[in-house]
């Protein structure tokens, strides 16, 4: 992932199985204790007496431990069904379980590599994994406001968002996948924090963000987000701070935001959205220095060495609104 690790991406996207499976190790079995018929036979005397005749004994099967991922797997599996359970009835709160219903057609019909394990499992258990795959990403895209006549649409342009969710839910994503389905990318300064900033929506304080220039949503120059973080003071009096955080970082970024997300968050959470420019942060996010370049961030492709810069930025998200 990237140095500054949104909580979201994926926490919310809920939405990163190959990033989860790439943790997938089993322990490494136990030392076996050497199998008596060899320490007996060291443990014999060298010599014995001609009446005597040797005894042979027999050593009993050495059980084969288990090489495969399948209790991870499983484990895993059930876990992420409990997830995909509480996002389904929020996204039916929110309305969009019409909306799912048609957006799980277009992914299950979207050509997908099966998710693998670091050992072997059985054929069921990568079914099952490459099923979670497609749930999450069909529920994702429901989650940032998408229908089945909006990915229609954009695939007819030459746009793939379901392509998009289902590397973004591998982990295999890139710059592009983000800027496509995040719903606001700006450059914005930081221009305060509240660390006390409990609106009963789930989260306990905020970032706030003005905008310096709009590459992708409805928002203005001069707008104000608050970007809601689970850090800050808690209900019984506590502090909790968190990495995920974006923090306040001086200058100029480029960030990309989501409010689609912050309302199903706050909801999983039990909480209630509030009112107001609120938004979580939703993909990498860069340092703009006054050269150009993007800083403290990946490359815009897994692998790539080449050096993020703020025009192939631009570029890049205006050719997700079907800009040449």
């Amino acid at each position: 992932m990237i140095a500054r690790k949104t909580m979201l991406w994926v926490a919310a996207a809920a939405l990163s199985l190959a990033a989860v499976l790439a943790f997938v190790r089993m322990p490494s079995p136990p030392a076996q204790p050497e199998p008596r018929s060899q320490l007996e036979s060291r443990l014999q005397p060298k010599w014995q007496p001609k009446s005597q005749p040797k005894v042979q004994l027999q050593s009993q099967p050495r059980p084969q431990p288990d090489r495969s991922d399948a209790a991870a797997v499983s484990g895993f599996l059930e876990r992420n069904a409990a997830r995909q359970a509480i996002r389904e009835r929020v996204l039916l709160r929110r309305g969009r379980q019409a909306a799912l219903r048609g957006i799980e057609i277009l992914v299950a019909a979207t050509p997908v590599e099966a998710p693998g394990a670091q050992r072997p499992v059985s054929d069921a258990l990568r079914t099952g994994l490459l099923r979670a795959l497609q749930t999450d990403a069909g529920q994702g895209l429901a989650v940032l406001g998408y229908t089945a006549a909006d990915i229609t649409h954009l695939r007819a342009r030459g746009i793939d968002p379901v392509t998009a969710m289902l590397r973004v839910t591998r982990g295999a994503w890139t710059f592009d996948d983000f800027a496509l389905l995040a719903d606001h990318i700006v450059l914005a300064r930081s221009v305060g924090h509240d660390d006390a900033a409990d609106l009963g929506d789930g989260f306990y304080s905020s970032q706030f963000l003005q905008v310096e220039a709009v590459l992708k949503g409805p928002a203005k120059v001069g707008d104000v987000f608050a970007v809601r973080q689970q850090s800050g003071l808690q209900p019984d009096g506590t502090r909790t701070d968190s990495s995920a955080d974006l923090g306040s970082a001086p200058g100029t970024r480029l960030l990309m935001l989501s409010s689609q997300m912050y309302e199903q968050l706050s909801l999983e959470q039990d909480g209630k959205p509030a009112a107001g420019h609120n938004v979580v942060d939703y993909g990498p996010g860069y340092s703009v220095t006054t050269s150009g370049n993007l800083l403290h961030g990946p490359r815009f492709e897994q692998g790539s060495k080449a050096r993020p810069r703020l025009p192939e930025a631009q570029a890049r998200i205006a050719r997700t609104q079907g800009v040449p």
